[in-house]
Order: structure tokens, then sequence, then C-alpha cells
């Protein structure tokens, strides 16, 4: 009887020989030169790649192609590390992509996994604001909108630079960021915020200043996701997205902030599991990943790239809807990747690579080349140079590190409209500030993003009332936020902090009886979710409070779009962010403690266009 992989092996490839038969024919030929390499490497460590290529069998050749993620509970649950430990080493894997809760987790299971490695592993990991976007014990930076709403790409420098000193000391080496999508969808449920905005050359300038700082601190840049997800109402984690803009739109908005970084000498670009009809021709509605027109015909020929290509994660079911483990590995290698991140089924993925160079459908060549690119990455980090199994956490969180991403987090802050003369806020002319919290779906909500504002408020202002309304009051979520919850049933929950017609006009009852009323909304940008909004019922109560008479600050956390709900709120601020920092910078913001300076990087239709931001001055 055939093994299961074997068996769903064959079918794969099968299938890619019927799908698959020009690529097949090109593979026969002698391959056309690849651009050059866009790092720099010195002899010694050229010659390393050499000899390690040389050495490696086909097995261990494509396992460097293959990146495994690391379960976020390995450092608690010694099976969870000896299970992903033991599948990297029997398939010769050449990284993986990291991410759980903190440094102090993490990198003890990295120095783990890297121990008695003849080749070190390469690390990744979506630090695409700072360290601490993934992990509590790191230094968090704004995030790509809020470093755009500064107007100045030495944000984005700076970010990248202290980004990669962080990765570096606690074993990551690869920062899968710069986000290179122009955002020209409002309606975007999944990059959003992520994009550095809506105009093509200030994301390029942006996307280019990120990757120069990560290279300049010795880490890998990543430009994600070719050929851009910018233009999409559609998460490709939950299906295949499409772009229908034709060869000239594209050229004019997609492309250039990728060609901006490639030239600039990005070490790595990302793909995304997106369909463009204009681009692929007669390949089908496939996703970009596993077309060779995208990938080698546009990226590696027409575009000059020469360095990493990988995936986006192949488990997202952009891809997953379309093909399985294998056939997706092998049609992508085909197509142009070096990297497989995170597949749906690792064995699978490299038994079918490895039949499909034993039948032809790859050259050894192709693999080689792939290879020769990630070893040529590892030797530009010097990783074979160094012990890849110690890590320097001391390193992390140092005060002028945290400093300076406070500064570029207040910079950020945007005043949309300011009416009334209300901000700065006075102590001593508040006697109560009554602050109600909109939270959408997303279970993903810490108090740590509120608190810290409310905090700063009620010691300069004396009183602090709040409220919170969650779209869908989860128990697991809420009792984060109330230690009361625990003896509450799910209907008494609800009740409590979601939003019945009850509770809404409690809640204008109370907010007409207070001096001042604040409002933060908090839509976060997430996978699997599929949108970015708030309910209509807490958006009507949103706009009763803008009309209950009493003075209403609108503070929006997370997609900046959400102004759009709420045009006449008097006071319009946005942070395009979520996080800690951000809600220490706006009680400072909100008290006159610095002035807030940030300009709009996207036009908000019907409420203000790029480039609006009121200047408010500090209070003397």
């Amino acid at each position: 009887m055939k093994p299961r992989y074997q068996i769903k092996t064959l079918a794969c490839l099968a299938l890619c020989q019927l799908a698959l038969t020009g690529c097949m024919r090109k593979t026969m030929t002698p391959l056309p030169p690849d651009p050059p390499f866009p790092l720099a490497l010195s002899p010694v460590d050229e010659a390393w790649v050499q000899e390690i290529l040389a050495g490696m069998s086909l097995e261990e050749r494509i396992g460097q192609m293959i990146h495994l993620h690391i379960p976020w509970n390995s450092n608690d649950d010694p099976e969870a590390l000896e299970e992903i430990n033991a599948l990297s080493r029997e398939l010769h894997a050449g990284g993986h992509i990291v991410g759980g809760r903190s440094a102090e987790a993490m990198a003890p299971v990295l120095a783990e996994l890297q121990r008695d490695r003849e080749v070190p592993l390469l690390i990744s990991a979506d630090f695409e604001s700072g360290v601490g976007r993934i992990w509590s014990d790191a230094t968090r930076f704004p995030c790509a909108m809020a470093q755009a709403a500064t107007w100045d790409p030495e944000a984005a420098r700076i970010t990248g630079a202290a980004t990669a000193r962080e990765a570096r000391a606690a074993g990551v080496h690869w920062i899968l960021a710069p986000v290179s999508d122009v955002n020209i969808n409002p309606e975007n449920p999944i990059i959003n915020i992520r994009s550095y905005g809506e105009d093509v050359e200030s994301v390029s300038e942006f996307a280019v200043a990120f990757a120069e700082g990560v290279q300049s601190a010795c880490g890998l840049a990543c430009a994600k996701h070719y050929p851009g997800h910018g233009d999409t109402a559609t998460d490709s984690h939950m299906m295949l997205a499409r772009v229908d803009a034709d060869r000239e739109r594209l050229e004019a908005v997609e492309f250039p902030p990728f060609q901006a970084a490639i030239n600039a000498g990005v070490a790595s670009v990302m793909t995304s599991h997106i369909w463009f009809p204009a681009l692929m021709g007669d390949e089908g509605a496939i996703p970009a990943t596993v077309s060779p027109n995208v990938m080698t015909g546009l990226l590696r020929r027409e575009m000059n790239f020469g360095g990493v290509l990988c995936t986006d994660s192949m488990r997202m079911r952009g891809l997953t809807n379309h093909f399985e483990a294998g056939e997706a590995a092998v049609r992508s290698v085909i197509a142009g990747v070096d990297v497989i991140l995170v597949s749906a089924d690792y064995r699978e993925a490299q038994q079918a690579l490895l039949e499909a160079v034993r039948r032809g459908v790859i050259s050894e060549e192709r693999i080689a080349r792939s290879v020769e690119r990630i070893l040529r990455a590892k030797a530009w980090l010097g990783l074979h140079r160094e012990d890849a199994t110690q890590y320097h956490l001391e390193d992390l969180l140092q005060p002028e590190t945290v400093a300076i991403a406070d500064r570029l987090t207040e910079r950020s802050i945007t005043a949309v409209r300011s009416e009334d003369g209300i901000l700065p806020l006075v102590p001593g002319e508040i006697e109560s500030l009554y602050h109600i919290a909109l939270f959408d779906e997303s279970n993903r909500w810490w108090p740590s993003v509120i608190d810290p504002m409310d905090e700063g408020l009620a010691r300069r202002l004396g009183s602090v009332t709040r409220e919170i309304v969650f779209r869908e009051p989860e128990r697991e979520v809420v009792e984060r936020f109330f230690d009361t919850v625990a003896e509450m049933s799910t209907d008494e929950i609800t009740l409590s902090f979601g939003l019945t017609e009850r509770r809404h006009e409690i809640l204008l009852e109370q907010a007409q009886r207070s001096d001042m009323i604040v409002v933060t909304a908090y839509v976060r940008i997430a996978a699997h979710k599929g949108a970015i909004s708030l309910s209509e019922a807490q958006v009507a109560l949103l706009n009763d409070l803008i009309h209950t008479g009493r003075p209403v600050i609108l503070i929006c956390c997370g997609s900046p779009y959400m102004l759009e709900a709420a045009p006449e709120a008097p006071v319009q601020i946005l942070t395009y962010d979520y996080s800690a920092p951000m809600a220490r910078a706006l009680a400072g913001a909100l008290l006159g403690d610095f002035p807030i300076t940030g300009r709009l990087p996207v036009t908000l239709p019907g409420v203000a266009a790029r480039g609006h931001g009121l200047q408010i001055p500090s209070r003397e």
C-alpha cells in the first residue's frame, strides 16, 4: 500500500503536469540568468554559501525552502517544542516564523531550535511596527499609517532600524515588513492602517526608508504583499481576493513602491494570494503566488528583483481553497518562489517538491538558485559566524528607544476637527469627564489599549467615568477588563457590556450629566475578520452622543475611515493605531502636553482630504 503522502504527491504532480505544461518545458531548458542578489557578500561569505550548497543533498536543499511556524505555546509546552523541533530537523527546514507573547518566552525556544544546526535557521516575524507589535516586552512603534501621518519618512527609517536591533537581540533576523501596499480602498479589511497611505510616492518613500533602516541594522527587510494588496475589499486569509485594475493602473499605483524598494536593495519580497486578471492572462483565476507571469516574468525579469521571494502564509484560504499543500508548493516554486512560508502540510509540501524534481517538473538548477539566495541572506546576516543560540534581552526596551518610539507616536496624532476651543482640556474646568469606549467584534482587545489614557486624564482632571460597549461581548474578552464577570451568565454579560436599547438610553442619560464626553472607537485590522466597522447600534449611539448638546471628543483608534460614520463630531482625533503607548500619548494630546501636528495620509471621503490636519499648539 502506498503511503498517504506519496498518493497525494502523485495526484498533485498529475495535476501540475496537466496545468503547467508550458512551465515544464521551460524548466527542461537552461534557465536564463537571474538578477544579481541585492546584498553584497565578502569573498569569504560567498565561499561559505557555495561550499554549503555543494554539500547539500536534494532533500536538504528543498528543506531550506520550507519555513515552519512556531506554536505560540512552545515555551510552556515541552511536547509542542519537541514536536516542532523534530519536524524542523526531519525536513532540514531552512527557517521558522515566530509569534508568541513575549521575547522572554520565545527567545529560549529559538535558541533550542538553533542548537547544533550545521546551517543556521533564518528566523522571521511580522514586526511591522516594532518588535513590541507582537512581543509585550519590546518596544512598540506606531503602525505604518501613523508613521506616515508625521509626513516624515525618517519616522519609518528610525522605526526600521530600531526594530531590527531589537529583533536581532532576541534571535530574529528577518523583518516581514514594510507593507508596501497603496491603500486606495477604504473598505480594505486587512491592509488599511498597515499601509503608509494612498499616495504612491509617499508609500514608496516610507517603504524604502523602513527597508533601509532595517538593513542598516543588519536585519532583512521584506516588501509585501506583491504585487499589491491595497485595492481589495476581501481578506485573502479568508478567500481569494481579486484586483480588477488594468495593467496601466497597476503600473501607476501598485507596482511603484515595490520597484522603489527593489531599486533600493530590499533583501526580500513577499507574495500575495490575490488574483490579478490583467497580469495572469490564460493562467486562470489563481493566486499571484503561483503565477509564473507575475513572480518570474514580472518580478524577476521586468522589475529585476534578485533577492529572496517568499510566500505569504500558505495556510491562508486565498490559497488553500484552490490547492492542497503539495500542489501549492510545487506551483509556487515553478512560479519563482524561494521560501514556502507556513505550509498547510509540511511533509506533503516537501514530498511534492522532491517528486517534482525527480520527475522533471522542476529542475535541480531551479532549486539550487533558490537555496543559493537563501544561503546568501544567511551569510549576509553573519549567521554562520555567530552563536545562534545566544540572545540579549537586556537590549530590549532601552530607554532611548522607547523615548524615540513615544515621540513618533505623539507626532502621528491627527486633529481633523476642533470646534469651540475644546482642546486642550484644562484641569480645574472639567468636573466630570465621561468616557465611552466602543470596541468592535475582535477578541484580541486588552485593557492596555485604553487604561493609560484614562489613568493619565484622571491624574490631572480628577474624575473620569468610563463605560465600555463591546460589539460582541464575549466572556473571554470582557473578563480581561472586569473582575466581576466570572459569576455572570452569558445573557447578563450581553446586557451589561453589549448594546441593548435600554443600555443605549442609560448611557445617553449619564452622558448628558457630564461636563465633557470622550468617545473612543476601537476598530482593529486583523486577519479573518472580513470587515472593519462598528455595529449599526454602536454608530447610532455615537451619533446620539454627538447630539446631546454636551462637548464631544471623538477619537478613532484604528481605521481612520471610521470618521465617515460621525462627521458631525465637534472634535475629531485620529491615532491610526491601538496600543498602550498610543493610549498614553492620547492623554497628553488632550491635555496639551505637546502640540498636535499629524496630517492625514489618506482621504476621508466627505470628511477631509489627504494632507489635512489642524495644528493645535501645546498648552502654555
